[in-house]
């Protein structure tokens, strides 16, 4: 594939040429890639590196990067570095100062920052300059059609906006003394925590959703249900000031009671493995006096907690749920997950209940070395326990691409020391081992993992294709003899060289005396046959 994509240059002129052919190009229907670099980059905070860069192009016409604080750069700003880019948007509304109109706003997650990048008529950037060096996680970013601003999507629980000028909306909060009763039922309401950023005064609206208002700051209202079956109303405030207003909601249940709630299917030590990712199923043990379990709205999330922050999950809304726990904790920085489910009834009312996990820290053994090695036919595992107590057995687990394991076999537990195990019929190619120890407390901790490229029994391997060099040929086992042989495609013999039982292993085959083209080999070692194309490449 190295000879379908080419760097950019300056100009844009490139040359595809035919491997099997050094004096012709590919043919037009070959697929062609030109690898354009970024026009602005910046380095992660996290390394040694400081610093942003623009793309350029040298002397020679390749492309280079270049500070963007050289004056050559052709990108202006100051430099500046991040974690993660994250995708902004380009403002295409009128509300912002000319200089910010058709700019492109990125962000970056872990920076916690927007930046404007100014475009000029040909679509390059040509200036990047601080916007906004608070957002913290941003994850998406858009222009608003209808209002003109700018939102972005903070990771987790909210959508901030950035506007410029005019008034800034009040903010309604909703103080009631009780939320639920038997009907009637009177509420004292306070709208004293709203407020206005702009310091203007405020005005007060109640809408207490059974057709009766207020225009009080605190008014007391009393609820009357139709009949004694639950009944929800729903009171909107709405403060405003001289240019706009702000609203909150509150659900007033009458006949109602709130449901109970608790999370069940938690493991008993409410620990969670750091070996491995498992997946816990949970369900809940719901009551509600008014209303049948199958009746009721639920909300399950999951958020793994990792020092100061969080990761929160997707909402599930069933009455039951799957969450994966990742193997996190156990390396010196705090780790934990909290399990939280809201359940919601028909009227309006809720109830939550929250579980927190953490870490199984509490290990029984302390692992040494452990390698796995090819021993003919079969694959060598040995590893060391440096200390162990409450364990039974060890299984050895085998996979062929390091995520899905299968177990291979298993050793019981002898104390301390080393413990070697054959496995007698590996796959061929590359494999990953690890041992898992079965406690006594029905847990289980891994060993870090060996991995081993396993050729099959008198397995015979050759690269690289296409050679250029020398050409490699691995005999994994010979049986009386070996040889190696090559046809250029007339059927023309080219190459013929023969090894001794003792010759077991790699060998290097001197190609010097072949033209660029396709030949046809052939290798052999006693016991199977390899076969196949190979192209050889002017050196």
């Amino acid at each position: 594939f190295q000879d379908l994509i080419q760097q950019a240059r300056a100009g844009g002129v490139y040359t595809y040429p035919d491997p099997c052919d050094g004096n012709a190009e590919l043919p037009a229907d070959v697929p062609r890639f030109v690898h354009q670099p970024p026009a602005l980059a910046w380095s992660n905070e996290q390394n040694s590196s400081f610093g942003a860069f623009a793309t350029t192009f040298d002397t020679a016409g390749v492309a280079a990067a270049i500070e963007l604080t050289d004056p050559a750069s052709p990108i202006a700003g100051p430099t500046f570095s991040g974690t993660s880019a994250i995708a902004g948007a380009f403002y295409t509304g009128d509300r912002f100062p000319p200089d910010y109109r058709g700019a492109y706003f990125q962000a970056d997650y872990g920076g916690w920052w927007l930046r404007a990048v100014r475009i000029n008529g040909e679509g390059e950037p040509v200036a990047v300059g601080d916007f906004d060096q608070g957002t913290h996680r941003v994850v998406g970013a858009a222009t608003s059609p209808l209002d003109g601003c700018l939102y972005y999507v903070h990771y987790g629980n909210s959508v901030w906006k950035i506007c410029y000028g005019g008034n800034v909306p009040p903010v309604a909060r909703i103080g009631a003394d009780t939320l639920y009763g038997g009907s009637p039922l009177r509420v004292q309401f306070s709208a004293a925590a709203s407020r206005d950023d702009n310091g203007d005064s405020l005005r007060y609206h109640w809408d207490f959703g059974d057709g009766q208002t207020s225009e009080a700051l605190e008014p007391v209202h009393t609820f009357t249900a139709p009949s004694s079956l639950p009944t929800p109303y729903t009171v909107t405030l709405t403060v405003s000031d001289s240019a706009s207003s702000g609203q909150a909601t509150q659900v007033i249940s009458l006949n109602n009671t709130p449901p109970t709630v608790q999370i069940a299917g938690l493991p008993a030590d409410l620990s969670y493995s750091v070996f491995e990712a498992e997946v816990l199923s949970l369900s809940a043990e719901v009551a509600d006096a008014e209303h049948a379990a199958d009746q009721m709205h639920y909300s399950w999330q999951a958020f793994l907690h990792h020092n100061t922050h969080n990761h929160p999950e997707a909402i599930t809304h069933a009455a039951e749920a799957e969450v994966l726990i990742t193997p996190s904790g156990c390396d010196g920085e705090l780790y934990y997950y909290r399990i939280t489910l809201e359940v919601t009834d028909p009227a309006g009312l809720s109830a939550r209940d929250e579980a927190i996990l953490f870490p199984d820290c509490d290990h029984a053994v302390r692992w040494g070395n452990i390698t796995a090695e090819q021993a003919g036919p079969q694959v060598g595992l040995r590893f060391v326990v440096d200390s162990v107590g409450g364990v039974d057995a060890f299984e050895i687990e085998r996979s062929t691409d390091g995520l899905s394991f299968e177990r291979a076999g298993s050793l019981p537990a002898a104390g301390t020391g080393a413990y070697s195990y054959a496995d007698e019929a590996p796959p061929e190619g590359h494999l990953v081992y690890r041992v898992r120890a079965l406690r006594r407390d029905g847990k289980a901790e891994l060993s870090p993992q060996a991995p081993v490229d396993f050729l099959a029994y008198g397995g015979i391997e050759t690269y690289p294709n296409p050679v250029t060099g020398p050409w490699q040929v691995v005999f994994n086992h010979i049986e009386g003899a070996a040889r190696v042989r090559m046809w250029d495609l007339s059927g023309r013999l080219v190459l013929e060289q023969a090894f001794e039982e003792a010759a077991t292993g790699l060998h290097t085959l001197s190609l010097g005396h072949l033209r660029p083209g396709v030949y046809l080999y052939e290798a052999e070692n006693g016991i199977r046959k390899a076969s196949g194309l190979l192209a050889r490449r002017g050196e």
